[in-house]
């Protein structure tokens, strides 16, 4: 660190503090809370893969908990398979049917919903 010598007793003074380290466990808990939360969000969603969602759930709290490096890199992997598989189903899918199309008159609107309530015109 180009001439501080107690380089690495200053770095675990600034980040070993007792408030610097309450705010990066906020920071952990919620991030995994966030993507937990996620997880089931594309679990239940229909459209996008289960599994994808497994992965993401799972990756979080392995990787920012305080567990050996081998799980942060394991939950690293699970972000980047889950992630990966939900681009690839978006990206595979055909585009909107009506993307380009013109928006309807609110009357031709009106006319098909009174059509569809009473089936008269």
């Amino acid at each position: 660190m180009d001439g501080v010598q107690n380089a690495v007793v200053l770095a675990n003074t600034i980040l070993l503090d007792g408030l610097t380290r309450s705010v990066l466990y906020l920071a952990f808990l919620l991030y995994s809370a966030g993507f937990i939360l996620f997880g089931f969000g594309v679990w239940s969603s229909g459209a996008l893969p289960k599994w994808a969602g497994v992965l993401l759930a799972l990756h979080a709290p392995l990787f920012t908990a305080p567990l050996p490096n081998l799980f942060s890199v394991l939950g690293a992997l699970l972000l980047l398979v889950g992630g990966g598989w939900i681009t690839f189903a978006v990206l595979r899918r055909p585009p909107a049917q009506g993307a380009n199309a013109e928006p309807e008159s609110r009357a031709s609107t009106q006319t098909r919903l009174r059509i569809r309530r009473t089936g008269t015109e």
